[in-house]
Formats: structure tokens, C-alpha cells, sequence
């Protein structure tokens, strides 16, 4: 099931989501997890970062939140994936689960993944990335983490434990 978890770069650490099971082709697929990554790329459709396809995909391509992991979530995964192929650690298709805790990202920060990265990521960090720099320029409560959960009921009671 989807967690926040604090995420520490060099510059200052950041709240951030992350997903309990791996996603993607075969995978574990938490029907959460699967809502959380659904969201995610919904939210990203809806905000000014994902201009003209910036991020991989446009806003025909974001699959409804089901908790399904069906033929438009994995290519919507892939679409970003290959976008943002130098910036990732791995271009498989599959989402991920990070492991925050007690580690530093190595960047300076955030803000230096998405241009040039210094060093790949995890797809969930890089998703986390975007969401965080869309709602420091474009929405308007500036907190990504209550908007997913604004967009997707079902998932507060898992991001604010």
C-alpha cells in the first residue's frame, strides 16, 4: 500500500510517496500502490509541467485510477520511462519501491533532475520530482501529497498515517 516517506537530498529532504509493491508486467500490483501510480501520472497530465508531452505522454494517455494495471498504465510507464531514460536508474517498465530511509540522494538538488541529471533515479523518485516542482509552480495549495489524495479519495488513509 502507498506510504510518504522522507526523501534527503543534499539540499534538505522532502516528503515524498512511494509505492509498498512493485509495478509493472507480472508484478505484484498492489491494487493501491496501482491507484497511487495512476494518480501520480493524472496529476502530472493535469499540471503545466506536462506541457505538449514534456514527460512522455499527454493527457490521452493517463489511465483511469482502478487499482488495475492494465494496457494504458503500462504504457504510460513506458512512455515516461523512455522520455526520461538518462535520468533513470531503469527504463523496464516496471515502478519500483524506494528505500528512503537512512539514505542521502546524491544531487544537489531536486531541481537538477530534471534538466540534467547528475545522477539516475528510481521511476517513483523521478515521479515524485515532477510532482513536487508542478506544485511548487502551479498548484495552488503547493502540496502534491494532499492533491493526490484530494484526486483519489481511497488513498488518504494510506498517505497520512
Amino acid at each position: 500500500m502507498p506510504q510518504t516517506e522522507l526523501i534527503k537530498f543534499r539540499s534538505g529532504q522532502f516528503w515524498a510517496v512511494n509505492t509498498n509493491f512493485r509495478i509493472g508486467p507480472n508484478a505484484e500490483n498492489g491494487e493501491a500502490d496501482l491507484m497511487l501510480i495512476q494518480t501520480l501520472f493524472r496529476y502530472l497530465s493535469y499540471s503545466s509541467t506536462n506541457t505538449k508531452g514534456d514527460l512522455g505522454f499527454g493527457d490521452a494517455d493517463v489511465p483511469a485510477v482502478t487499482g488495475k494495471f492494465d494496457a494504458k498504465t503500462q504504457a504510460v510507464i513506458r512512455r515516461f520511462q523512455q522520455k526520461n531514460a538518462a535520468k533513470l536508474l531503469s527504463a523496464d517498465g516496471f515502478v519500483d519501491p524506494a528505500s528512503y530511509q537512512g539514505r542521502q540522494i546524491s544531487v544537489t538538488h531536486w531541481e537538477s533532475l530534471l534538466p540534467n541529471p547528475v545522477q539516475p533515479v528510481m521511476t517513483i523518485t523521478l515521479l515524485h520530482v515532477y510532482a513536487w516542482y508542478a506544485a511548487s509552480r502551479f498548484d495552488p495549495t503547493g502540496n502534491y501529497i494532499g492533491s493526490l489524495a484530494q484526486m483519489t479519495p481511497q488513498l488518504r488513509s494510506w498517505l497520512y498515517k
